[in-house]
């Protein structure tokens, strides 16, 4: 079985449990849901799981290509430096706080790859087990049970983290702040910064956007909630699968 295959079909599986993951009428049921978690915020959150994290197979290509650039920029914090140094606006505005912006947005960031690695995982367990193809979500699940425990709580913790950082709303909005800078500057220099690396921040942009998007119109009191919320149904349909298939 060719990899890149075998990748895409555990996309589009790992999509098909997301819907089905976050559909109201289980939820409502499995869950004591507080009055602002709507069948349309629900879908929101839904989508934003399927545009960022599990985005399908013919768009992933162009997005491993910025998630490259993004790794490049958290595991070299020196090429962040080099950026800010193009602009200085950032420097004067945010000044003592820099470091606890780009702490709280690398950290949100570097936790968001963790899908990307976790579906590698699952690519090399199926080649290991000689997994001919993966057809359905219970191949999916049967294929998840046969990881390390360790690998997947580092997965569940990975999105915990983008989520904690989501529930810093200043923080958030500073980091998406200095990602708009950024980003202009890195345009208006294309000899220096080539498009993967202005792809690489803009997505982060994006991923953190999203996120703030989802809890634009509620108090920070339900926005820690909805947040929780979410963590709570991927730690727990994690948790089933092993119990189902180990």
């Amino acid at each position: 079985m060719n990899k890149e295959v075998l990748r895409s079909q555990i996309i589009e599986q790992y999509r098909i449990l997301t819907v089905d993951k976050y559909q109201y009428a289980r939820l409502a049921e499995q869950y004591d849901l507080p009055a602002f978690v709507t069948q349309k915020r629900v879908e929101e959150i839904k989508k934003y799981f399927l545009d960022f994290v599990y985005p399908d197979p013919k768009t992933r290509k162009s997005l491993d290509n910025a998630f490259e650039s993004l790794d490049g920029h958290i595991k070299a914090p020196g090429k962040l430096v080099m950026i800010l140094m193009d602009a200085t606006s950032v420097l004067f505005k945010y000044g003592r706080h820099l470091p606890k912006i780009f702490k709280a947005g690398l950290k949100a960031l570097q936790s968001f790859r963790q899908a990307s690695a976790f579906e590698l995982m699952l690519v090399d367990t199926a080649m290991v087990s000689k997994e001919a193809s993966i057809k359905d979500t219970n191949e999916l699940k049967q294929l998840i049970a046969k990881l390390p425990d360790i690998e997947v709580k580092a997965f569940i913790q990975g999105n915990d983290a983008l989520f904690d950082a989501l529930m810093d709303h200043k923080l958030t909005k500073n980091t998406i702040d200095i990602m708009h800078t950024l980003i202009k500057k890195m345009t208006k220099r294309t000899n220096v910064y080539s498009k993967e690396d202005i792809a690489g921040v803009e997505l982060g942009r994006d991923i953190l956007e999203g996120g703030v998007a989802l809890v634009s119109e509620m108090s920070e009191a339900e926005g820690r909630q909805l947040l929780e919320l979410i963590k709570r149904v991927e730690t727990e349909s994690i948790n089933e699968i092993f119990e189902k298939y180990k």
